[in-house]
């Protein structure tokens, strides 16, 4: 063998050792500007070492909206039964919505804010329209006028719904004209906060 022949790979080797130590620069420098998110990856066959970036597992907002649409309707569909002559009816429909917008409210099943609880409850009682052509609110809503008139007093309910509230009830409105006794009474109490 000649000089040159063992020289290159001398040079083939020292070429080896210069990548190492650039790997291991490089490495060290991720590691520096490393986040904590993500999960550390080391799997050889994809020949990929590092963290991977995923996205925390969060709702889209759609589901919640989904949620909150359904217990509102749920709690119509309670209180509906509701009239000003039947006391254990209305107690018991108020038991029933203290724990469904409680746990809404609170975070039971995800975020809600306190916006969307309100046009929830206003397309409901039919104060606005729903963006679901399908959805018919009900036609006598004194019942959910008596339960929604206990159920803003509640520590649980959110400033934010009761205003917005205020300024729809306040309106004359085709959907309120047969339940002015418990309109009034929803007015009055949401005039107190």
């Amino acid at each position: 063998m000649s000089d040159d022949e063992g020289s290159s790979d001398d040079d083939d080797d020292d070429d080896d050792d210069g990548d190492e130590d650039e790997e291991n620069e490089n490495e060290a420098d991720q590691e520096e500007n490393s986040d904590d998110e993500g999960v550390e990856v080391d799997d050889p066959e994809l020949q990929v070492r590092g963290k991977s970036v995923t996205p925390s597992p969060q709702s889209d907002g759609k589901d919640n909206c989904k949620y909150v649409e359904d217990t509102v309707g749920l709690y119509m569909k309670i209180s509906s039964v509701v009239s000003q002559e039947n006391e254990k009816a209305f107690l018991a429909a108020c038991e029933c919505a203290d724990v469904l917008l409680k746990s809404l409210c609170e975070g039971g099943e995800g975020e809600t804010t306190p916006m969307e609880l309100a046009n929830s409850l206003l397309v409901h009682i039919g104060l606005l329209k729903s963006e679901d052509k399908k959805f018919r609110p009900v036609r006598n809503v004194t019942g959910p006028m008596l339960v929604l008139n206990h159920v803003v007093k509640q520590e649980y309910f959110p400033k934010q719904t009761r205003d917005v509230l205020l300024v729809f009830v306040v309106q004359p409105h085709k959907a309120l004209e047969h339940c002015t006794q418990a309109r009034m009474k929803v007015m009055e109490t949401l005039y107190q906060f």
